[in-house]
C-alpha cells in the first residue's frame, strides 16, 4: 500500500536490563500478521526504556519506539500502560496483543506465563478485554496495552518472581520500577487499544487578573503538544 512500509527484525546484542546504545531497531512485539505497513510478527517494534516521551533523542530509525507508563496499584493488584508511539513518517498498523517475554536482572528468560487477555487476573474488566482489533496509527499516533499482575505470596510451594524487563522482539522493554509478581507466575496483556489525544488546551487569557495561588496544571503551555489519554486501567 502506498504510503506504508514494512518494519524489518534485526538482531541486537544487550547486556542487562539497561537502554541499549542505539534505538534503530525493531524486534516482534506488536501481534497480528505481518503485511506492509502493519506492525506485526517479527516486524514490530521493540523499544528500551529511555525510548519515550522526554527521554531525549530523535525518533529511532524504525519510526517506533515504546516504553512502559506508570504502575497503578490497587488491592494486591498492579497494572502499568505499555505505550506504542508511531514517531515516523508512514502510517503504521498495530493488531493483537503485544508480544513480550518477562526477564530477570540478568537478562535471563523467567518463567511466567503471559497471558493473552487480563480477566483471569483482574476479574471482568469489558474495556480492557474486548476483542482485537487493527488500530490504525498515523505519525505522532499512539496505541497503548494493558500489562496487569498481582503481587499476592499465597503459595509456598513457589518462590516469589520479579520480573525487570520484559523482551519485545530482539529489544528491552522496562518498567518504571520491578514487576513483584508473588507467588502468581504470570502476567496478562490486553489487546492494543487506540490512545485519543485531548484537543490542545487554550492559551491564558492575558486580560484576566493575575492568579495568586498559580499552579503548574492550571495554565499549560500552549505550545506544548497536548498529552494523550492515558489508557483507563483499573
Amino acid at each position: 500500500m502506498k504510503g506504508m512500509r514494512t518494519l524489518l527484525a534485526v538482531p541486537l546484542l544487550l547486556a542487562g536490563c539497561a537502554a541499549p546504545e542505539s534505538s534503530d531497531n525493531a524486534g516482534a512485539a506488536a501481534g497480528g500478521k505481518t503485511a506492509p505497513g502493519v506492525v506485526g510478527d517479527n516486524a514490530g517494534p521493540g523499544a528500551a526504556s529511555g525510548e519515550g516521551p522526554g527521554a531525549g533523542g530523535g525518533c529511532p530509525a524504525a519510526g517506533v519506539r515504546m516504553w512502559f507508563g506508570d504502575t497503578s496499584a490497587a488491592m494486591g493488584l498492579r497494572s502499568s500502560g505499555l505505550i506504542l508511539e508511531n514517531c515516523g513518517t508512514a502510517p503504521l498498523r498495530v493488531e493483537g496483543y503485544p508480544e513480550i517475554t518477562p526477564l530477570d536482572e540478568e537478562m535471563a528468560e523467567l518463567d511466567v506465563e503471559v497471558l493473552r487477555g487480563v480477566q483471569e487476573i483482574t476479574g471482568a474488566l469489558p474495556h480492557l478485554d474486548a476483542p482485537p482489533r487493527p488500530v490504525e496509527l498515523d505519525p505522532g499516533d499512539q496505541a497503548a496495552a494493558a500489562v496487569v499482575w498481582r503481587n499476592t505470596y499465597d503459595d509456598t510451594r513457589n518462590l516469589p518472581v520479579t520480573v525487570h524487563c520484559f523482551r519485545a522482539g530482539t529489544r528491552l522493554v522496562t518498567p518504571d520500577s520491578p514487576l513483584d509478581l508473588g507467588s502468581t507466575g504470570r502476567v496478562g496483556v490486553s489487546p492494543w487499544q487506540p490512545v485519543e489525544s485531548r484537543p490542545a488546551p487554550a492559551p491564558p487569557d492575558p486580560r484576566a487578573p493575575a492568579d495568586p495561588y498559580p499552579s503548574p496544571n492550571r495554565h499549560p503551555d500552549p505550545g506544548r503538544s497536548p498529552e494523550p489519554d492515558p489508557l483507563p486501567l483499573l
